[in-house]
Formats: structure tokens, C-alpha cells, sequence
């Protein structure tokens, strides 16, 4: 998605293994918690970002609730945030972690783009993927 200039806050296309931000919950150390997860952030791949986290004994980010979301976007650094979610079918997502993509979907209804996406991304300033 992108963060500056006339096209502010619409989706692009974007090629996933792209070093992007991402968050993982993980535990050691933490200084941003929420519902009993820690948030922590890297730079990278979503290959690489699954791998990671799964080293360090967490998954990528699944939003669950707005909630949840909301806290994610106030709390965390990057200004756009790799979610862990990969389409599986035409405008169709799972989470990387297993959880089940439920009603919480903040994805934005006016975008056109979302069919083309192989992932998702968080864009901070409005919350919406």
C-alpha cells in the first residue's frame, strides 16, 4: 500500500518475496504485548518472515478483531506492516498461522486490487489492509 502522495492509502500490486516490514508474536524480552502475545518487528520476505518466526516460536501476524488491529497499528513502528496472510483464492486469503479467516476483515472495499495480491499489508496511518 502506499504511504505518500495522490495514491495514499490504496493497494498496490507487490511482489511478496519484496523485503518488507513484518511483525511476529513471539515472547522473550517484550516490551509490546497484547492478549498475551509480544509483538516484535523485522524486515523481510514473506518466506523469510515465516521462517523467522517460526524459529523464534511464533507466526507472522494474523489480525483477528478490531481490537487487535487497532492495537497494531498504534503501537508498532513501520508505517506499512506485512500481515500473515497469503490468497488462496481469487480475492480469498488464509492466515500463515492456521487460524481461521474469520469475520474481521479490514480489508478496503474500494480497492480493485486486492484480487491481483498474493499477501496482505497494513497500512498504519488507517488501519486498513
Amino acid at each position: 500500500m502506499l504511504a505518500k502522495g495522490g495514491q495514499a492509502g490504496k493497494w498496490i500490486n507487490s511482489d511478496c518475496q519484496k523485503s518488507l516490514p513484518y511483525i511476529y508474536p513471539a515472547y522473550p524480552n517484550c516490551q509490546k504485548t497484547f492478549n498475551g502475545f509480544c509483538y516484535l518487528h523485522d524486515r523481510g520476505p514473506m518466506d523469510y518472515a515465516e521462517s523467522y518466526c517460526q524459529q523464534n516460536n511464533g507466526t507472522v501476524l494474523s489480525t483477528q478483531s478490531q481490537i487487535e488491529n487497532t492495537f497494531v497499528q498504534y503501537h508498532l513502528l513501520p508505517e506499512w506492516i506485512m500481515l500473515g496472510a497469503k490468497k488462496v483464492f481469487k480475492n480469498s486469503y488464509a492466515w500463515a498461522d492456521g487460524t481461521i479467516w474469520g469475520k474481521f476483515d479490514n480489508r478496503d472495499p474500494l480497492d480493485r486490487s486486492l484480487e491481483t495480491l498474493d499477501c496482505l499489508v497494513m497500512y498504519k496511518s488507517s488501519g486498513l489492509w
